[in-house]
């Protein structure tokens, strides 16, 4: 861990997530969202989402601020109506729908566990 908080410190990013990506997935997105916030506070949300659509986006509810960021910031972006930001909004689309379902099923989850107590 020492390591990867290093990297992020460094700024090498690639390497952090790289590491990270071999331990597990936890410790990978810790790190995927900490590059993310970096990147959005930098004001580059389509790198953002990028690192999101490649690294998946878990429905934990730390992360909602950092989504809620991301969508507003994406949305307000100029010059994003013509053709060549296509990518950008189907990448947008995908994110959000990956999130609502991942949430749906944690919440099916959650709701089944407690319905067994």
């Amino acid at each position: 861990m020492a390591a990867l908080d290093m990297y992020a410190e460094r700024g090498q990013w690639e390497k952090c997530l790289e590491t990270a990506s071999k331990q597990n997935f936890k410790i990978l997105q810790k790190y995927v969202a900490l590059y993310a916030t970096h990147l959005i506070k930098e004001e580059d949300a389509p790198k953002a989402l990028q690192l999101y659509v490649q690294h998946g986006a878990p429905p934990n509810p730390q992360n909602f601020n950092i989504y809620k960021r991301l969508f507003l910031d994406l949305i307000n972006l100029p010059e994003t109506d013509g053709p060549e930001s296509y990518r950008m909004w189907a990448d947008l689309r995908n994110f959000l729908l990956q999130l609502v379902n991942h949430r749906r099923v944690h919440f099916t989850a959650d709701k089944n566990t407690m319905s067994l107590l």
